[in-house]
């Protein structure tokens, strides 16, 4: 139904690859796997911020983490597709690095 994967770096957790089934959206699913990588990386990893990487094409996704709580930090990484046939080319994509203070 849903995924995430959650991962320590030390000084921060990175929450990516979240993906919730299509017939399964819109049922609270997602919100649920983000809660409990927060609850798991405060109480049990003992760490106060987690992180994720956003395309900035996807606002609604950023525009859903801001209500979450989640920042911008400021750090952007760009995005290499390497195919000549994904996209559009002229389109300058990039992750945004968001983050929580747990």
């Amino acid at each position: 139904i849903g995924c995430v994967h959650l991962e320590n770096t030390g000084s921060y957790s990175y929450l990516g690859m979240l993906s919730v089934d299509v017939n399964y959206q819109d049922k609270g699913i997602g919100k649920l796997l983000i809660n409990e990588c927060e609850r798991y990386t405060k109480e049990v990893w003992k760490l106060d911020t987690i992180k994720m990487k956003v395309i900035n094409r996807r606002v609604e996704l950023m525009e859903y983490y801001y209500r979450r709580g989640y920042k911008t930090t400021g750090e952007i990484e760009e995005f290499i597709s390497g195919a000549d046939t994904f996209g559009d080319p002229t389109e300058k994509l990039y992750f945004e690095t968001l983050g929580k203070e747990l």
